[in-house]
């Protein structure tokens, strides 16, 4: 079971149905497009905090401390290094994109 569906049998179960099928059967029509819209926010709330997650893992930063440049790419930087760049690319890279 992939996580969008984990969230719609959640959503009904927090709805008091036993699982998505049910409640959205249950459920009539003119209503439906509220409670897809609310999973639809739910997934999308967790695919992107999954993505930002993975995407500060994957950053790099260059620093000059004053005397050393290093170009070499770091997950980290000490504190007191006086010019820290951050690779934009590294954060909007698309291997960074979490769908669950």
């Amino acid at each position: 079971m992939n996580r969008l569906e984990e969230i719609k049998n959640e959503y009904a179960l927090f709805n008091n149905y036993p699982n998505w099928d049910e409640f959205i059967s249950d459920t009539p029509i003119f209503r439906r497009e509220e409670h897809y819209d609310e999973i639809g926010k739910i997934y999308a709330e967790e695919c992107v905090k999954a993505s930002l997650e993975k995407a500060s893992k994957n950053t790099e930063m260059h620093y000059h401390d004053g005397y050393f440049k290093t170009n070499t790419p770091k997950n980290y930087v000490q504190i007191g290094s006086d010019n820290v760049q951050i690779n934009k690319d590294s954060i909007i890279n698309p291997e960074n994109i979490i769908l669950l």
